[in-house]
């Protein structure tokens, strides 16, 4: 938890893809509310992991 005016590293896992680069702002919003916002400081390479969680997302979107 943290309070207004605290800063925070925090490492974030992307549901979907989306095209972002060292150095955009952002905004974590709730219920319509902006709770958090900050700049992107480090993009970490994808683990194999993720990989295979798109593969299986894509997967499930081609059978829909």
């Amino acid at each position: 938890m943290a309070n207004p005016g605290d800063n925070l590293s925090i490492i974030m896992k992307l549901e979907f893809p989306m095209p972002i680069k060292k150095g955009d702002k952002f905004a974590l919003r709730e219920g319509g509310r902006t709770v958090a916002a900050g700049v992107i400081a480090e993009i970490l390479p994808d683990t194999a992991e993720d990989l295979k969680e798109e593969e299986e997302r894509l997967a499930k979107k081609k059978k829909k």
